[in-house]
């Protein structure tokens, strides 16, 4: 404190630096607030059951916050957050950096070892001073290897600008791979691997895990509208599902039609608006699913409406 007080030329002794410290602890701070955060230009036009100095520990946004306001935030100003050094929860989102790390994964793990200068053709446009010809790849003596797809399944930014996606990759002949791809954004806003990639394991994952405690749904009403309404909608019958929707309902039908065999269960959702339905569906072809849906209801003049079914086709 002293040093930035020189530096704005402000004379200091060690009472003023002690009394500026004791001013600005947690404790001193929210007791002015109680008295004179009416008359703060920070604090005077806000709500004043929501205290400004709260715990005055870094992180605390972590259980103060929910899931959703996080990822909202962080979508609106991520970039910024970074830039400014403050940790972020999501990795921000990079289209082109993704699907630049999955075409340099497709090209990395396709070869034929009768034909090496199309491989090493293919990774040029990768490459540089950093990088080894080739990618570092030296091919066996006889045989080949194609990708049949590719994508990221996990993602993290060890930096600003700096992202590291795991990419998973089905191959003809070594099976599932899995390939860690260091991708950064370059000055011009280019991309550029930040270094060589990486086999690694598949990203963590656990078996499928049933929602919390649910209640069920027991008004025979709705339980006959939320029938009609998934019958309707697998099947893709648009004209019969528009009579329980509400007015201002967008739903998007899906591609494949499905016949509504069974609902297995339907259960509220945890914030009370929406019902959760378990149904058993089969296609044409004779397949079956067991297939789960979140639909948005509304009660309105006395009868049930449908707002949503699963997915928002507008967002």
């Amino acid at each position: 404190m002293a040093r930035i007080a020189e530096f704005i030329g402000v004379p200091v002794t060690p009472e003023r630096i002690r009394f500026a410290l004791e001013q600005s602890s947690a404790d001193r701070m929210r007791e002015l607030e109680k008295k004179q955060g009416h008359l703060w230009s920070s604090t005077k036009q806000t709500r004043q059951d929501k205290p400004f100095v709260r715990t005055a520990k870094a992180g605390g946004w972590k259980n103060e916050l929910s899931e959703a306001s996080i990822a909202e935030i962080e979508s609106a100003w991520g970039v910024l957050m970074r830039e400014l050094g403050y940790e972020l929860a999501t990795p921000i989102l990079d289209p082109a950096a993704e699907a630049y790390a999955t075409l340099f994964a497709r090209r990395y793990l396709t070869w034929n070892a009768a034909e090496p200068q199309v491989s090493a053709r293919a990774l040029e446009s990768f490459l540089g001073p950093a990088i080894e010809p080739d990618a570092g790849v030296v091919l066996p003596a006889s045989g080949e290897q194609k990708v049949e797809w590719a994508e990221v399944v996990q993602a993290r930014e060890p930096a600003p600008a700096e992202h590291v996606y795991t990419v998973a990759a089905q191959t003809d002949s070594a099976g599932l791979l899995y390939l860690s791809v260091a991708v950064i954004r370059v000055p011009d806003g280019g991309l550029a691997l930040a270094g060589y990639p990486a086999f690694v394991g598949a990203p963590a994952a656990g078996p499928a895990r049933a929602p919390g405690h649910l209640r069920e749904v027991l008004d025979p009403s709705l339980a006959t509208v939320i029938r009609r309404v998934l019958r309707n909608y697998l099947a893709a019958s648009a004209s019969e599902l528009e009579a329980d929707l509400s007015s201002g309902a967008h739903i998007s039908l899906p591609a494949l039609p499905l016949s509504l065999e069974s609902v297995q269960r339907l259960d509220w959702a945890a914030e009370g608006s929406a019902v959760l339905a378990t149904v058993e569906a089969q296609e044409a072809r004779g397949a079956q699913y067991t297939l789960a849906y979140e639909l948005d209801v509304e009660h309105e003049q006395g009868r049930w409406e449908i707002s949503a079914v699963q997915t928002d086709p507008d967002e």
